[in-house]
């Protein structure tokens, strides 16, 4: 079972990314506990995060990241990868599919739907989070179709502290980087998860 609620004494301290004043702080203790309960061998980590905090026993797709610090990481497009059956880990990444970001050229925001559509579709289980805010599309259209997958979410109450706020509605209104830095509501959507 994974344990839904992340204290403060548990948030994820990290120089890399200065985790604690951003959503990595609440993010990476859920995404061990995810890690933790899996066969290692079949995770597909979508974007490059956890080999920066020392986890990177599993294969990674990550279009755009080229200096990680170790682990495999296939530099292609994730809707061209076959997750059939494979435990999905997506942390802070999918709000930045179809965007600008990371010298992207191929912009659509559609492409973020998308790809939580083929997640959904294929994998076993997935865990996947992101802040509010940031991209919009991504937002209304989960907050449509809620009844299809578990999710919770956190606040950030203050610059290093976020509130667990379960299924509380108010974190879809939370704007990126207003009033704090980075994001200020994070979203957690899972499949075929024990949660706790």
């Amino acid at each position: 079972m994974i344990k839904k609620e992340v204290t403060p004494y548990e948030y994820f301290d990290d120089p890399v990314n200065t985790t604690l004043i951003n959503e990595r702080g609440i993010e990476i203790p859920l995404g061990i506990r995810y890690l933790d309960q899996l066969d290692i061998e079949n995770v597909i980590e979508v974007g490059c995060v956890m080999p920066f905090y020392g986890y990177c026993e599993h294969l990674i797709v990550d279009q755009f990241e080229k200096e990680h610090p170790a682990g495999e990481v296939l530099n292609i497009d994730a809707m061209t990868f076959d997750f059939t059956g494979k435990d999905i880990l997506c942390l802070s990444t999918i709000e930045h599919v179809g965007k600008t970001d990371y010298e992207n050229t191929d912009v659509d925001p559609q492409k973020a739907i998308d790809m939580l559509n083929k997640f959904d579709k294929e994998a076993n289980t997935f865990l996947i989070t992101w802040g509010t805010g940031y991209h919009k599309e991504l937002d209304e259209y989960v907050k449509e179709n809620l009844d299809r997958w578990e999710w919770w979410g956190f606040v950030k109450t203050a610059s290093t502290a976020w509130d667990y706020t379960n299924q509380d509605m108010k974190v879809w209104d939370c704007e990126f980087d207003n009033p704090f830095r980075y994001a200020n509501g994070n979203i957690f959507l899972s499949k075929g998860l024990e949660l706790g």
